[in-house]
């Protein structure tokens, strides 16, 4: 399950409450609309922290590949075989 299905299933019931709740077409626009700022809020934090976790990755590679050792330069290029 992707990071962004498992946000449109929370989202989803508190949308479904927001109907079943407020009286009013606006309040409930108003409050959809807030709603869907959360969850565009909530998935840009995702994508940001998705994007940090790829840089650190790629400096332990960095790190690997210019080491010092044989071994430490060449494991994962043999684990791959």
């Amino acid at each position: 399950m992707s990071v962004f299905s498992f946000i449109s299933q929370i989202v989803k019931p508190v949308g479904d409450i927001i109907d079943n709740l407020t009286t009013t077409d606006e309040e409930k626009m108003k409050l959809k609309i807030e709603l869907t700022k959360i969850e565009n809020e909530l998935a840009g934090k995702i994508i940001e922290l998705e994007g940090k976790v790829v840089e650190s990755q790629a400096e332990v590679l960095k790190a690997e590949a210019q080491g010092n050792s044989w071994l430490q330069r060449n494991w994962r290029p043999i684990t791959m075989l």
